[in-house]
């Protein structure tokens, strides 16, 4: 929480820094704080207002919902019954023995006695001629007053299965031709229908009662209203208060079940209605809200919030006098820092301040973006981390004696970033102090110098580098010097036996021969010594198109140079390499060359090419053979320039191939190592290539 604070009051520094400007007059600033207290009072009591209102609204939205719901379900349950009595009708009406017509008797008064809801039902044929009544008093043949039913000849396709609806009659029960009507104060009845066949019809009075109380429970206030009605806006049942002016023919037909609609509305206040149509029948629930009667409830509902305004309001005219001295003070500071603070902002320079425990309460932009962690993710929390682990105990030791001493700390960090990465600052941390003379902050002035450091290890490197290259390139030229010397004198000799004039055809044709192996020796030689001083550089794509096809080419030659039909190469499915194809076949050669030359005099030879998938940033390319195999002593030295292990025995060779291939796999920051065979018994020559170097180089090849 302190750190919050202390965060909260740099905040507030930076808005007023920012700003700018001179002090304005302080009755201008009072009138401007003031108008201001008196908008947001105005517009926070407007919001609660417009809230109650659209949660008014709200809630009748859910009303019709739930009225739609309790209308739809007396509906359905009087089409049920209506249903019910019509198939008992259809089957024993037309036989009109005594027994069928008791038995559609018994039933329609059995559907009376469980439906409540249902004063009457009456089975009439196309005439309107009463043919069974549940009712006892009117005789049969008397005749409905059909037209007072206001039912539709048919029912609305897709909403119902056949209950056709009328509208409300005035009476208990439904009205005979000839019989005045009712009064609607006292009973009435909501009509429905089921067509048998043949004009035959059943028809219920439902009682309007089940529906109003339904309507009663809604929340309509004084002004407002609630009704079952027809699509076209005919009330069929209201809750009190007529629901007038709505149209839901639009809604109908673009199958929208529920929404709002505005009304007309006498006053400023508006009015609303809420609606939900019938998923089954051609009804539906329309409730209207009148802002008035929202206005009024907010007001009711929020008479103590008012009162509390009210005395806030007073309170802050109190409180703007003793602001608008304080801002005046405040505003005369206001220059004099400005311009020290939009350096702060501005600065290249990372500035990070914390408090005495070390908890960072401000960090400027340069420092977001030289570590990535943006203010919000920094302040409140120590600078530990941003540690690397890379800078010393010994060094965050000596930095915090210094600081506690109350003097200042000047030296290098190696932090990370946001990303993961890692970022050189040299900084300078120095104690802020109050009057008192104690210690209030720290603030640490930081300058990025990855780039210096990157550049500083770039040239170590380059300088490593070169000093390696050249003292191999002396040795190199020493070695090269004492190896081609040998051929170049076996020449004189032989050439000078060549051209005495009395030596015999025999011995000048063994000298001529002899010249010839030296020629071809010095040749071979010169040829591996430009390969070995080209074996650092790609010659193509970095990756080798297809390296398993590369190193059947490869095979394929040498064995056919060899002429040796028992020799095999056995070259299995290669992953890609960080190799391009014509260094790659250069090392596939010399290797497999290698293993063919020094192979058992007893067994065929047998040469294995593999490597496995990339792990832990490197591919391992192995060649192995069965031949005779290389002395463990000998492995650390067998891949250096001219290293024969087997000069005398007949084998030709120049010493250089394992040379160049060592230099291949260095050259990509990979490393050559030999060892013993498993299974085949020779020895094992094994290339370990980093992907990510031929990554890098491959991506370097397309930026040039």
């Amino acid at each position: 929480m302190p750190a919050v604070a202390e965060r909260r009051r740099w905040n507030l520094g930076v808005r007023r820094l920012a700003g700018g400007g001179r002090a304005r007059p302080v009755g201008a600033v009072a009138a401007a704080l003031l108008g201001g207290f008196a908008a947001l009072f105005s517009v926070t009591l407007w919001g609660s207002y417009k809230q109650d209102a659209e949660k008014r609204v709200e809630s009748a939205v859910d009303v019709t919902r739930l009225v739609e719901a309790g209308v739809t379900r007396t509906l359905e349950s009087a089409e049920t019954t209506l249903v019910v009595v019509a198939e008992t009708v259809q089957a024993a009406l037309p036989r009109g023995e005594e027994a069928d017509t008791a038995a559609i008797r018994r039933q329609m008064a059995e559907s009376l006695r469980f439906a409540p809801h249902i004063r009457q039902i009456v089975v009439i044929d196309s005439d309107g001629r009463l043919l069974l009544d549940t009712r006892d008093g009117p005789a049969t043949g008397s005749r409905l007053d059909v037209a007072r039913l206001g039912l539709p000849d048919a029912p609305v396709d897709g909403l119902s299965n056949g209950l056709r609806i009328g509208r409300t009659v005035a009476g208990r029960y439904l009205p005979l031709t000839g019989e005045p009507p009712g009064a609607p104060a006292v009973r009435t009845v909501l009509p429905v229908a089921v067509s048998v066949g043949g004009g035959v019809q059943v028809v219920a009075a439902l009682n309007p009662a089940n529906f109003r109380d339904l309507l009663h429970d809604a929340p309509t206030g004084p002004h407002g209203g609630i009704a079952v009605m027809q699509f076209d806006g005919t009330t069929i049942i209201d809750g009190g208060t007529p629901v007038d002016g709505l149209d839901l023919g639009t809604a109908v037909q673009e199958g929208i079940e529920g929404g709002i609609v505005p009304l007309p509305s006498p006053d400023a206040f508006g009015r609303e209605a809420a609606y939900r149509l019938s998923a089954r029948y051609p009804v539906a629930v329309a409730l209207v809200v009148d802002h008035r009667d929202s206005l009024a409830a907010w007001l009711d509902g929020n008479r103590e919030m008012l009162f509390w305004t009210a005395a806030a309001v007073v309170g802050l005219v109190l409180l703007g006098v003793v602001l608008t001295r304080e801002m005046a003070r405040r505003l005369r500071l206001q220059d004099e820092v400005r311009l020290l603070f939009e350096a702060v902002e501005q600065s290249v320079t990372a500035i990070m301040i914390t408090d005495p425990q070390g908890d960072i309460v401000y960090v400027n932009p340069a420092f977001s973006r030289i570590t990535g962690f943006s203010a919000e993710e920094s302040v409140g929390r120590n600078p530990r981390f941003l540690k690397s682990g890379h800078t010393p105990t010994s060094e965050y030791a000596r930095l915090w004696a210094r600081l506690r001493a109350g003097e200042s700390w000047h030296g290098e960090f190696r932090n990370r970033t946001r990303e993961g990465g890692e970022v050189w600052e040299m900084a300078t941390i120095s104690p802020v102090r109050d009057a008192d003379g104690a210690v209030t902050h720290f603030i640490a002035a930081k300058l990025d110098i990855t780039e210096l450091k990157r550049a500083e290890g770039e040239r170590e490197r380059l300088i490593v580098a070169l000093d390696r290259a050249n003292r191999e390139l002396t040795r190199f030229a020493e070695i090269a010097a004492h190896h081609l010397q040998e051929p170049v004198r076996r020449l004189l000799v032989f050439a000078d036996i060549v051209g005495r004039a009395e030596t015999d055809p025999a011995k000048t044709a063994h000298a001529a021969e002899r010249v010839r192996q030296n020629a071809a020796a010095l040749r071979d030689q010169l040829r591996d010594i430009q390969a070995y001083l080209a074996a650092g550089e790609p010659r193509g794509d970095v990756f080798a198109p297809d390296p398993t096809a590369v190193a059947r080419r490869t095979a394929t030659t040498l064995l056919r140079e060899r002429g040796d039909a028992t020799a095999r190469v056995d070259i299995a499915l290669l992953p890609p390499l960080p190799l391009d194809a014509a260094r790659l076949a250069l090392a596939l050669g010399h290797l497999i060359e290698n293993g063919l030359k020094y192979g058992r005099p007893d067994t065929p030879p047998l040469v294995r090419v593999s490597a496995s998938d990339p792990a832990e940033g490197c591919v391992t390319l192995r060649v192995e053979d069965n031949g005779r195999g290389i002395p463990p002593h000998y492995w650390a030295r067998a891949a250096d320039v001219f290293e024969r292990l087997e000069a005398d025995d007949g084998v030709p060779g120049t010493g250089i191939g394992l040379a160049i291939v060592r230099r291949i796999a260095e050259s990509t920051g990979g490393t050559l190592r030999i060892e013993a065979s498993g299974d085949l018994g020779g020895a094992a020559v094994v290339m370990e290539l980093p992907v990510a170097a031929g990554v890098a180089l491959a991506e370097g090849a397309a930026a040039d």
